[in-house]
């Protein structure tokens, strides 16, 4: 069963892949934003680039991960949570 600790792997490589892609983009200039039909290489680079800030969110956001991290590996306290004590059917929302 994982740990909490996989949490540091997902971060990483979502944030890498994040840039990395855009590197790519900018390396590229022009060619990133069109290019011919038959420039297979181009297109991947731009599906990736528009994936990767995807890979942030899905999954477990990255934010969840850096807050399950917080508490579970360095002993940080919780967020406030002042829904606390709360039923859900009292819960104001919009």
């Amino acid at each position: 069963q994982p740990g909490p600790e996989v949490g540091w792997n997902k971060v990483f490589n979502a944030e890498f892949n994040q840039r990395r892609s855009a590197f790519a983009i900018d390396v590229n200039g022009m060619g990133s934003i069109a290019w011919m039909p038959d420039d297979k290489d181009a297109e991947s680079r731009v599906q990736t680039f528009l994936r990767a800030r995807a890979s942030t969110i899905e999954g477990g956001t990255s934010e969840v991960l850096r807050n399950q991290m917080a508490e579970r590996i360095l002993g940080l306290p919780r967020d406030i949570d002042a829904d606390t004590g709360i039923p859900w059917s009292d819960i104001k929302r919009n």
